[in-house]
Parts: C-alpha cells; structure tokens; sequence
C-alpha cells in the first residue's frame, strides 16, 4: 500500500496537473498544524504582475482594502511593527503600485490597497489520512479559515460512516488508485468562508512567487 510520504507527493503532482501551483508541507501563519499539500490556482494577471515586480508586501498589506482607507497608526498597532520599517515597506508598496496613500486631517498618512489582490483563486489543502484519520481530520479543521477546500487523501476507499463525518465538516475524500495512477473524489469537498485574512494571503503570495522564482531559475 502506498505509504503517507509517498501519497503527499503524488497528490501534489496530481494537483499540479490540474493547474494548481503546488507546495509540500508549507508553514501556515500563526497556525499548530500544516497540510501535506497546499495547492493554489493561480490568477494570471497577478502571476505577470509578480514576475515583473516580486512579492507584495503581505504581512502588512493584508490590513488594508481599495475601498476603506485605514491610518499610519492603526497599522502599527494592529501589526506591532515599528514606524520606520512601516513606512519603508508601504513606501516600497505604493512605488510598486500595490498600495495608496493620502493625507488625513491632522497630518498622517492613510492607506488603502490600489493594484493589489491576492493572486489566487483558490486554495485547497490537503492532509493525508491513511494513519490517522481523526487526527487529520481535526487538523484540516484547526486549519479551517485559511483555505478554500479542504481534503483527506487515502490509499484506499473509506467507508460510509467516516465519509458521513467529513461531509458534517465539509471535508472533501479523494482515493488514490493505484491501477489508473491517479485519484477518485469519493467526497468532494464544499468550500469554506475565508476567515484568516493573514494566512490566506500570505500562503497564496508565497505559492505563486515559489512558483515565480522557479521557472526563472530553470530559464536561465
């Protein structure tokens, strides 16, 4: 039976072969747990926009929105950073045309996005589950807030009583078939509200500049 290391990068694969920009084990913001795949849909605009001009700033970026524009001082204390690093960030940021910036009435600076989102459409994770699948199961939930889908990956089918868990936390099931070489969606998987702001963004960010940084290098 294929082993849980080996099905992580088979899914992987898998998922990059569908067009996702696929990670291994990736770090999640302020999070215990980490998925065996990450996988990102890509938004073409955003990808040529980071070839040309890199990452964007998203530990502090993601504060802000196009259309509310929040002060110099509520970023500071919502991100704890000190002023001047602040500054030269969101200096570098408005440059790049991630971000705007206009004068208040008592002679800050208020900010708010301009040309940036985040450059993807979607985000699945994926744990696999062939072990452990209650532990996995709770750790998809721990992690719930910061992706679109989420999905259990097995070497084999999983019976009634388990799929009916994974749907009362809409959980998705996808089955590795050794025969064919590819995976069955025995549950598919009903998308989450996205809650983590801070994650979300910095996992896609993070995704599609990888992404980015390794077609570069295998150009040159």
């Amino acid at each position: 039976m294929i082993k849980s290391d080996q099905l992580r990068y088979i899914a992987g694969a898998y998922l990059s072969g569908k067009g996702y920009y696929s990670e291994i084990s990736p770090e999640v913001p302020d999070a215990i747990h980490a998925p065996d795949v990450m996988a990102v849909k890509p938004r073409a605009r955003d990808v040529k926009l980071r070839s040309e001009k890199g990452a964007a700033p998203v530990g502090i970026i993601y504060l802000l929105k196009a259309s509310e524009w929040m002060s110099t001082e509520e970023i500071l204390q919502r991100t704890g950073f000190e002023r001047n690093f602040v500054f030269n960030i969101l200096g570098e940021a408005r440059e790049n045309g991630w971000v705007k910036s206009r004068g208040d009435d008592d002679g800050g600076t208020m900010w708010a996005t301009d040309g940036y989102r985040i450059p993807a459409s979607e985000c699945l994770m994926v744990l696999c589950a062939a072990d452990k699948p209650g532990r996995a199961l709770a750790a998809l939930d721990e992690l719930s807030g910061c992706y679109d889908k989420g999905y259990l990956a097995f070497p084999y089918r999983v019976d009634s009583g388990f799929l009916h868990e994974c749907s009362r936390h809409d959980t998705g099931v996808m089955v590795f078939e050794e025969r064919t070489a590819g995976f069955l969606i025995q549950l598919p998987a009903k998308r989450h509200k996205i809650t983590k702001i801070k994650a979300y963004a910095s996992l896609c960010e993070q995704a599609v500049v990888n992404h980015n940084m390794i077609i570069a290098h295998s150009g040159n």
